[in-house]
Formats: C-alpha cells, sequence, structure tokens
C-alpha cells in the first residue's frame, strides 16, 4: 500500500518567534496543508496541538467544509495524520493517510562528539559514519512522533538501525530505519527520509508494522512531495 506524505516548510515571519508564535504559523500551516490534501480549497480547519495542562501532543484537526449542507455544517474530526515541527527561523508540516512524523533542524547546526556519544550508540555511530549526526537527531524525533502515543521522547531508546545515503540519484536524500528498543527488543520500527537542503534539514517518518515484511516494500511504497505555500 502506498505511503504518501505531503508535507511543507515555510520561513518564520520573524527572526526569532516566540514559541507561541511559532506554534500559531505551523498550524496555520497545516490547515493549508490539509486544503491542498484533501482537495477542498474552501474548508475551514481549527488545529489542536495542546493536550491537558497545555503540553504538547500530537496535533488532530476538525473540519467545516464548504461543501457540507448548511444545516450539518459543524465541526468533525478530521482523519489524517498530522504532525508540526519549529525552530527559530522556519516552520513545517507534514499530512498522511498514514502514521507520520516530521522533524527539522537547522542545516548548520553542528552537534559535538559529547553530543553523539550521549545520545546515539557505538553502533549507531558506526552505521551514522561521516553523516551529520544532527540529521538522525531529527530522525529520531520524527520516528518517535509517527509512533508518538503521549508517551515522553526517549531519545537514547530510539535506535539508526540501518541508512541508505545513494549520492548518485539522491545526493540531497538519507534514507535510514528507526526502532525504539525496550530491554534490548526493538518494539516500534520507523522508515524515515531525510531531505537535505542549503538552510534545512527535513526528516519525514512513517511509522512500520513489520520491518521485516516491509523492508523491501517500504522504500519504494513511501513517497514525499513538497507543497510550496506562500509565507
Amino acid at each position: 500500500m502506498s505511503q504518501h506524505v505531503q508535507w511543507s516548510l515555510q520561513r518564520s515571519q520573524a527572526e526569532r518567534g516566540s514559541p507561541r508564535e511559532l506554534r500559531s504559523h505551523s498550524q496555520r500551516l497545516l490547515a493549508y496543508l490539509l486544503q491542498e490534501f484533501r482537495h477542498d480549497s474552501l474548508a475551514q480547519y481549527h488545529i489542536d496541538s495542546r493536550g491537558r495542562r497545555g503540553r504538547p501532543r500530537r496535533p488532530i484537526a476538525f473540519v467545516k467544509s464548504h461543501a457540507s449542507e448548511e444545516h450539518s455544517r459543524e465541526w468533525s474530526l478530521v482523519h489524517q495524520r498530522l504532525s508540526i515541527s519549529h525552530i527559530s527561523r522556519a516552520v513545517s508540516a507534514a499530512v498522511s493517510n498514514h502514521r507520520v512524523g516530521i522533524d527539522i533542524v537547522d542545516g548548520q547546526l553542528k552537534l559535538s562528539d559529547g553530543f553523539a556519544r550521549t545520545w546515539f550508540d557505538e553502533r549507531e555511530r558506526v552505521t551514522i559514519g561521516d553523516l551529520p549526526i544532527a540529521a538522525f537527531w531529527a530522525a529520531k524525533e520524527a520516528a518517535y512522533k509517527a509512533h508518538c502515543r503521549c508517551d515522553t521522547f526517549s531519545p537514547h531508546q530510539w535506535k539508526i538501525v540501518t541508512v541508505t545515503n545513494d549520492s548518485r540519484f539522491e545526493p540531497d536524500v538519507i534514507n535510514c530505519r528507526v526502532a525504539k528498543h525496550r530491554d534490548s527488543n526493538p518494539s516500534r520500527w520507523a522508515y524515515v527520509r531525510i531531505i537535505r537542503r542549503a538552510e534545512f534539514v527535513i526528516a519525514l517518518a512513517t511509522a512500520t508494522a513489520n520491518p521485516v515484511l516491509e523492508e523491501k516494500l517500504i522504500p519504494s511504497s513511501f513517497s514525499t512531495s513538497l507543497i510550496e505555500s506562500a509565507s
């Protein structure tokens, strides 16, 4: 089954926006992306990315469709899977019919060797090689978001298992698999596509159920498309 993800990226309107401004901006971008994904440019969307006590949560959306009958134009839950991410200079969002996660980091971000040793074990560091650690930090976060069940993000539990970087055909793309390990056994898996740009690195993850069966299917069936949007 094809697992298609539509995503978008925008510069933040302020050079260093506040967390509230960035969250609001990413929600507007997500609403726009939903209009494109669902082919309904007149629909209104309300995005909720806060849980109890104002804590961040996986975004959910409610829609009021313009095409609905006037008497039934009430807010209804959107069934697509959503994800947002932001840094001080940009916001990003992703929509799919499958479990999806997105994370963005600054393209110039350099993480120290100490950081790498803290959050990536020796096997992971060997697997990553000379590729930028920041890209795989984003991959861990994106994988966590794709599986998010409101549990706490524990970076050391999410392991980079395989990395594919075919610079001949996709020089700006890295594909990898990420698994959450509990008691030394992988319990959740994600396929992650890392897209490198001059200023930003974006990680897009889709959750997988059985990595053995999907080992050959997921890379070919997982597709992404960038939806351009005005700032």
